[in-house]
């Protein structure tokens, strides 16, 4: 005989399968594609690199983003680009607009400001 072989089970002698109570199953939600707006601008300091502290001010007050999107990583380059060209600053409404832009693209705008932090 070719392959792998298992032998028949019979249920004599076996006891039903009880579920635990206690045991609480899980929803695992799907992570948010929605950027939220800021109301302030925000400084970035050439050292350390503009991308990598725009990526992690975004993840910061987006935690249910998920990173790995080519609209994500779309959208952190165009920061980056605005970011230098303003010398290290990011403008509220420029980030917003984009925001929107983004949020229009994957269905999820909804027009609400996020609180911002700082």
């Amino acid at each position: 005989m070719d392959g792998i072989v298992e032998p028949s089970l019979s249920d004599d002698g076996r006891l039903a399968v009880r579920r635990d109570p206690s045991v609480k199953p899980v929803v695992c939600a799907a992570k948010s594609g929605k950027l939220a707006e800021i109301r302030q601008h925000h400084d970035f300091r050439p050292a350390g690199g503009y991308r990598e502290q725009i990526a992690a001010f975004v993840r910061e007050r987006n935690p249910g983003i998920d990173p790995f999107t080519a609209a994500y990583r779309a959208f952190i380059e165009r920061m980056t680009r605005i970011v230098e060209e303003r010398n290290g600053r990011l403008v509220a409404d420029d980030y917003s607009f984009n925001v929107r832009a983004f949020n229009d693209k994957s269905g999820t705008y909804k027009g609400s400001l996020a609180k911002d932090p700082r």
